[in-house]
């Protein structure tokens, strides 16, 4: 049952209500779902390296504060790092193409929720055997607010292609692998669903249905329909 993080994986299916009917969930069905294959553990929904994860990062502070969770804390961990020096130059390689970029932040996506309710990769799905990556470019502070509104909301990305009013400041690419590393001789902050840590690097590759997650009927009703809908195109 949903609980802490756990909340922004169940945005993957539903609203967090729909997982607090026990009945209702003890009526369900284990679904399969891709995972996400790193050098420091496995992910379930979001890895990434960049200005994200060193918000997240940040957050266990704030939350120690009176009154100061969830959402609050996010935001306030965001205000901290525009503070601090945003992009690094790294090199990406997803499934044999590489390039260099001076970036703020690199998400691979299994699900599409993080953060809080921030939905990042806005058309991924936990069973297709393929990662979203989204990258955001070097951007000045006073642009970042507009970014972090619209990405919050999963409105970045549109029909497979990032919108036009963000196309210049980001990258958008389905792999099954990828590997960022920096180039300006720091280390990365790297997320694993909200576990962080400076790395050298971060590599990650899909692990393509190598888990079940138990669905309310509801929910698992709902999921056997998308999935003979996908299994007639």
């Amino acid at each position: 049952m949903p609980c802490g993080s756990g909340n922004d994986f169940v945005r993957n299916y539903g609203a967090r209500e729909d997982f607090l009917d026990l009945a209702d969930l003890m009526q369900g069905s284990a679904v399969p779902i891709d995972l996400i294959e790193t050098p420091f553990g496995v992910s379930a929904a979001i890895c990434s390296a960049g200005l994200d994860a060193k918000v997240a990062y940040g957050i266990p502070k704030f939350r120690r504060l009176l009154l100061c969770g969830g959402s609050m804390a996010y935001n306030l961990s965001i205000v901290q790092c525009l503070c601090s020096r945003l992009s690094s130059r790294v090199r990406v390689e997803l499934d044999g193409e590489s390039f260099e970029e001076d970036c703020i932040l690199t998400a691979i996506c299994n699900g599409g929720w993080y953060g809080g309710g921030y939905q990042a990769a806005p058309e991924a799905s936990l069973d297709d055997g393929l990662l979203d990556v989204v990258l955001v470019r070097k951007i000045s502070r006073l642009r970042i607010a507009g970014v972090l509104g619209t990405y919050q909301k999963g409105r970045h990305l549109e029909n497979g292609q990032v919108v036009p009013a963000l196309a210049d400041i980001m990258l958008y690419r389905r792999a099954k692998e990828v590997r960022v590393t920096p180039l300006d001789g720091r280390p990365i902050v790297v997320n694993l669903d909200g576990e962080c840590a400076p790395r050298e690097s971060l590599e990650a590759r899909v692990l393509p249905l190598a888990a079940r997650i138990l669905l309310p009927r509801k929910l698992a009703g709902q999921q056997a329909v998308r999935g003979a809908v996908q299994a007639a195109r």
